[in-house]
């Protein structure tokens, strides 16, 4: 992630920016990207899903903002997510910060949060085609950020019962998610520091 990051501000239009927000919030929140970008098919659109700019809340050491929908929303009602400042290239909300500013900058009347420079929500295919990009391995896909970021959380040991509930999973179903290493496994299985 943190080489997307240096990428992206080393060449820093607004496509890129939104690209490397988009990884970074998507990774340290555990969002799944069908929750961050429109379906590539039209039928799939549901403007009821689109994340909107006026729910963004600037937080002390953070920001969160309104998640309407999402495959575990059970009751439809929606979710705040949270994601705060870590002392890394690919800090989410240095990188979230910028972004929203050069947003502001260039929409300052569309409701959308995340636009790309020609005005639209990104679709699946304009965000796996530059994934792609910076990381060619075929096997990575919108599900790595996801299954990377609950691998991340795992690795710095924060609490199976966290994990779960900061990727808003109603089920161990999360433990998918996380790649498979025998000393990551057994921590959480038997709750020891790494």
């Amino acid at each position: 992630m943190i080489q997307i990051a240096r990428t992206c501000i080393a060449d820093p239009s607004h496509d890129n920016l939104l690209f490397a927000t988009i990884v970074s919030v998507a990774f340290h929140s555990l969002l799944r990207l069908g929750e961050l970008v429109w379906p590539d098919a039209a039928a799939l659109q549901d403007y009821c899903k689109v994340i909107m700019r006026n729910t963004v809340n600037p937080l002390p050491k953070g920001f969160d903002f309104f998640l309407p929908g999402h495959k575990a929303d059970r009751f439809f009602e929606g979710s705040r997510v949270l994601f705060q400042e870590i002392n890394s290239a690919d800090d989410p909300c240095t990188l979230f910060a910028a972004y929203i500013t050069a947003r502001n900058q260039l929409f300052p009347f569309h409701p959308e949060l995340w636009l790309r420079r020609n005005g639209r929500v990104p679709m699946r295919d304009w965000f796996t085609d530059r994934l792609h990009r910076h990381l060619p391995d075929p096997t990575i896909g919108g599900h790595s950020l996801h299954s990377g970021g609950t691998t991340n959380l795992a690795n710095r040991g924060v609490p199976p019962y966290l994990i779960q509930s900061i990727g808003r999973w109603a089920s161990d179903a999360w433990q998918v998610y996380i790649q498979k290493h025998p000393t990551l496994q057994a921590a959480l299985l038997f709750g020891h520091d790494l």
